[in-house]
């Protein structure tokens, strides 16, 4: 600490100690963090037993967590800091503090009360796996066999198009946070390091063709799969330059597609598929799961899809086409039972959250059509996917329930399981599986023709150049 002399000039204070001062500053941010997270346990102790009106008690938790936010790096608890940013990117994830959110809560809050007492004393190499265990804003699924643990970070301003980009990603059922500036993206690519980070090429204080070089130049970060979202186009001068490895994706009406896009050709969701040859002889039992890397498809199917989100569309269209399937898209639930009355489907899809009529409703119409087509198979394909939930689909008629994000081998297994066929035979399984989990039968079987594979994947392959990326 320093005081000015009497020309104005700093003269450094020989009575003041720095580290004593640091000290006390330190203790101060340790005791106000305590207070914070006790107010915060109040407040959702209010909110569980319906004394607090939820929406207004949200404010109050975001300001107390913003706090610790802000000071923890600052006062020698970055790690405490960054727990507070995750809470902070759950609770916007959310939009709202609901009963069944209040554990997740309070996950964030013991883990920094833990932070905080015990000096953040954490064994090298475990932090990454410590903050990427906190619970996501998702429901986990049923399922056993999820192979895919993705996290995503935005590095964009807050408003509409960042809300949209984090509502598709949250739905596909990965783990998003957020980032409003480019130093800010550092630091946190650093701690978490994700899997893709969106960035919007208009932030400061480097733009994203800056922050794209500088990922690309640091060890832990340059794999990281980085994607540039602009309005400029791909040969646009200040787009010049940029690291073989960024994708850069055009913001236009149907950018999110591209993201989807892209995301399939990288293996986020599973290797795209490839068919070999039929083999001469079929299995009966059915896995939990397939390996696509040695797939037949026995059988095409007509499929459709009930799915509102471009980038679950186009995952299930990029593998049950590459699968030799025909599939049509249905936006919501009204849209599925009106193609239902109109084509002759082996399989549907269903999303269970989606405009107009949700996945539930809409099955428990189909089940009350007249004919065959009431008995159509129906697989639940959604994040909601705990046990009383999967119950929930099964009493609304539905066969089987598929989570988010969606793996291509647990996809195909249910296939198998809701036709009660060995629709895809995967020559490296010798795995027996349990029976279909519903007693609906399947009502009738319709042809579709073959999926030429090399062609989808030369399609797949050409719109990823388009977009920067690489196979």
């Amino acid at each position: 600490m320093s005081y000015p002399d009497l020309e104005g000039n700093d003269m450094p204070d020989k009575n003041f100690n720095n580290d004593g001062f640091f000290a006390q500053l330190r203790q101060e941010f340790i005791e106000s963090s305590r207070d914070q997270i006790e107010e915060i346990e109040a407040k959702l102790e209010r909110i569980d037993t319906g004394a607090g009106i939820a929406a207004e008690e949200l404010f109050g938790v975001q300001r107390n967590i913003h706090n610790i936010k802000g000071q923890g790096a600052t006062f020698g608890y970055p790690v405490t800091g960054r727990v507070a940013h995750m809470l902070e990117d759950y609770l916007e994830n959310a939009g709202e503090i609901q009963t069944e959110n209040i554990d997740h809560i309070r996950s964030y809050l013991d883990l920094m009360t833990d932070l905080i007492a015990t000096d953040e004393s954490i064994a090298k190499g475990k932090t990454q796996n410590l903050l990427n265990a906190l619970p996501t804003g998702q429901t986990v699924t049923f399922s056993t066999q999820q192979t895919h643990d993705i996290n995503v970070l935005l590095v964009m301003p807050a408003g509409l198009q960042r809300r949209l980009v984090a509502k598709e990603l949250l739905s596909c059922g990965f783990r998003v946070m957020r980032a409003y500036g480019s130093l800010e993206a550092l630091s946190v690519a650093a701690d978490l390091a994700p899997d893709i980070v969106f960035v919007n090429y208009d932030i400061s204080p480097f733009n994203g063709c800056e922050l794209a070089n500088m990922f690309a130049a640091v060890d832990d970060l340059r794999d990281i799969h980085f994607v540039l979202l602009t309005s400029y186009e791909s040969n646009n001068v200040k787009l010049l330059n940029l690291p073989a490895n960024i994708s850069v994706v055009q913001k236009h009406k149907d950018f999110t597609e591209s993201i989807g896009e892209l995301m399939i050709q990288w293996g986020v969701f599973g290797n795209v598929p490839h068919k070999p040859p039929s083999p001469d002889t079929s299995i009966s039992q059915h896995p939990k799961t397939v390996d696509i890397t040695q797939v037949v498809t026995q059988r095409p199917l007509k499929v459709l899809a009930a799915e509102d989100n471009p980038i679950n569309q186009q995952l299930i269209k990029a593998t049950l086409e590459g699968f030799g399937h025909q599939l049509e898209i249905a936006e919501n639930g009204l849209k599925a039972i009106e193609a239902v009355t109109k084509g002759n489907f082996d399989l549907i899809f269903m999303d269970i959250r989606m405009p107009e009529m949700g996945g539930t409703d809409a099955t428990r119409a189909i089940r009350n059509l007249p004919g065959d087509i009431s008995g159509i198979p129906i697989i639940a394909v959604t994040a909601d996917a705990t046990d009383k939930h999967r119950n929930e689909y099964l009493d609304a008629g539905m066969n089987d329930c598929v989570g988010k994000p969606i793996a291509r081998g647990e996809l195909l297994a249910a296939i198998n399981r809701a036709m009660g066929e060995e629709i895809h035979l995967s020559l490296n399984s010798e795995t027996p599986a349990p029976e279909p989990v519903s007693d609906i039968t399947h009502a009738g079987t319709n042809d579709a023709p073959d999926g030429d594979v090399e062609d989808f994947l030369e399609r797949l392959n050409s719109v990823a150049e388009k977009h920067g990326a690489k196979a």
